[in-house]
């Protein structure tokens, strides 16, 4: 069963993902069981299988801090890909809303079964992508309507129906609140604040091509490496975690290294208008070749 492989996401595989024939239709899933909240050291996890046997496919829905937006990938043999690595998908959440279209979705597959997963990486309900999804979030109305999530693939087209995200995203918001709490924060000073950490210059020039580690160069090595940093009331990044990444711990120990020694910001600001400590997410994106 695709559940065994819900702890093990944040180390996978990146690999080519079979094909099979094009479909015309949707092929339309059931839920085959509950939705599961797994509270993770560094995330909250929603996952749930939809269809049975070898048309199954897991949706998990992650999220690494109390944001509007959740990460979202798909997993299961009905996945089928062309060939590459990078994907060209449309996807959300529906009915009746505009789809998210990418390129390049990361395709690769998990577990000793080399099962298929795509990554399509951070929206929330409303089909925002994490920079869009700013101010106010889904209303509880929104939540309720959000019953379906489609993927579209050049020769894959699926349809999960879900049910009513509204429970789903409500024990959602408590699994992210606790995890604030864990990283020394105050849950409701952070949702009142009035802005983020704000990078002083550009994120980009913090891990640049310049910093690729040669032996990782050499052999191919790529990764995809989310991180969360914690900044204090003065603009100093204090910690890094890495939050999801792909199968390469030179690269993820380096993207930390980095991180700390070159982020700088403009603390956030709390509801007084007084800086506080709080928390940036992002990712660096290790290509050694395309």
């Amino acid at each position: 069963m695709l559940h065994r492989y819900l702890r093990s996401l944040f180390l996978f595989l990146i690999a080519i993902a079979p094909a099979v024939s094009a479909q015309a239709e949707p092929l339309v899933l059931e839920p085959s069981a509950p939705w599961n909240l797994d509270y993770s050291e560094d995330s909250c996890r929603l996952a749930r299988p939809f269809g049975t046997d070898a048309k199954q496919v897991l949706l998990v829905l992650e999220s690494f801090a109390p944001d509007r937006t959740v990460d979202a990938r798909v997993i299961g043999k009905s996945l089928a890909g062309d060939g590459n690595l990078y994907q060209p998908v449309t996807f959300g959440f529906g009915p009746d809303r505009p789809l998210v279209k990418k390129d390049e979705a990361v395709s690769g597959n998990i577990g000793p079964d080399k099962v298929p997963m795509l990554m399509l990486g951070e929206l929330d309900l409303l089909n925002r992508t994490y920079h869009d999804a700013k101010g106010s979030g889904p209303t509880a109305e929104q939540e309720a309507a959000t019953s379906e999530f489609e993927i579209r693939m050049r020769i894959t087209h699926l349809l999960l129906k879900t049910g009513s995200f509204k429970a789903p995203m409500e024990a959602l918001r408590q699994c992210t609140g606790d995890l604030v709490k864990a990283w020394g924060l105050n849950p409701a000073q952070q949702e009142r604040r009035r802005s983020a950490p704000v990078p002083l210059g550009k994120p980009g020039n913090w891990v640049t091509s310049n910093d690729y580690p040669s032996a990782a160069l050499s052999k191919g090595e790529s990764a995809w490496v989310n991180f969360r940093l914690l900044v204090d009331a003065t603009g100093k990044a204090t910690a890094c975690h890495i939050q999801l990444a792909t199968k390469s711990p030179a690269l993820k120990d380096l993207t930390c290294k980095l991180l700390l020694a070159r982020a700088q910001f403009k603390p956030a600001i709390g509801e007084d208008g007084q800086p506080i400590a709080s928390y940036y997410r992002n990712a660096v994106r290790w290509m050694a070749s395309r």
